[in-house]
């Protein structure tokens, strides 16, 4: 499995909840590898500029943060997206 929505586990265990609602899948973490930025489940650190759909996808396929004002029109222009720089999967 890539990855899980850990908010369903409990607080205690990194979760969100009073009960851990995925205890098998919890204890299957605890056990085995699993990534977190902090000791109990948890997740990646978020970065700024890539908390949202698109600026996650191009700081995970760049290494660089999508950092612009969420009033532009440049997604809208049809052009080249993140001219000059290479991204992952993208050609």
């Amino acid at each position: 499995m890539e990855s899980l929505e850990t908010t369903y586990a409990s607080k205690e265990k990194g979760g969100n909840y009073k009960e851990d609602l995925i205890e098998e899948i919890t204890q299957l973490a605890e056990e085995h590898l699993n990534f977190s930025h902090q000791s109990r489940l948890g997740g990646y650190h978020v970065v700024a500029g890539s908390g949202w759909t698109t600026g996650g996808i191009v700081a995970s396929t760049s290494g660089l943060p999508l950092i612009i004002p969420l009033t532009t029109q440049r997604f809208s222009e049809g052009g080249l997206f993140f001219q000059g720089h290479m991204l992952w999967g993208i050609s």
